[in-house]
């Protein structure tokens, strides 16, 4: 997510470390797969680490990686049997990852219903909107080609309309979920 957010103040630091370029983060990106979809993102990146040839890691790899991390994601909100687990936004996109939407769905609506604070006005859904930065409440749209991109409904109005422009999503589709009041 350092190299999608281009703080490369990280990336530098991250990479020593790591040694690794194409450790898979928890939505199966690696950190090159994230930098070749933005040059400017690339540009940035620490010469000595840019790939010669770059081979990006394939859906099925992701897959299987998002897959793992459900199922892990899962166990461990079982054994936590905590009232308040801000996990399920992170199990709806990791569903949204796998394209079973119905289940998305239910884990950011569930999310809502077990954890809003009023019984009046607006639901948030613990997601802040990857371009105002404002709490999203209302519908929610989350990217299906991005992870863990989500935007408000006033956002993804002008971004349908061209009026504005989102670096890491370009032309991309987004998945509605729509607010329901329980």
């Amino acid at each position: 997510m350092a190299t999608w957010h281009l703080h490369t103040d990280v990336i530098n630091h991250l990479i020593p470390v790591t040694k690794d370029p194409y450790l898979l983060d928890c939505f199966g990106w690696n950190s090159i797969d994230w930098a070749t979809a933005d040059p400017s993102v690339l540009s940035k990146f620490p010469l000595e680490t840019r790939p010669e040839e770059y081979i990006p890691t394939s859906v099925a790899t992701r897959k299987s990686h998002v897959r793992r991390n459900i199922s892990n994601l899962a166990r461990a909100m079982l054994q936590a049997n905590v009232a308040n687990d801000n996990r399920l936004p992170v199990l709806g996109e990791y569903l949204l990852i796998m394209h079973d939407t119905t289940d998305a769905e239910h884990a950011f609506q569930l999310n809502v219903h077990l954890y809003a604070t009023t019984a009046e006005g607006p639901l948030a859904y613990w997601l802040a909107c990857n371009s105002c930065e404002t709490d999203i409440t209302g519908n929610l749209y989350i990217c299906l080609t991005c992870a863990d991109t989500a935007l408000c409904e006033d956002c993804i109005t002008k971004y349908k309309d061209k009026t504005k422009e989102m670096r890491s999503c370009k032309d991309h589709v987004y998945h509605g979920i729509l607010s329901h009041r329980h």
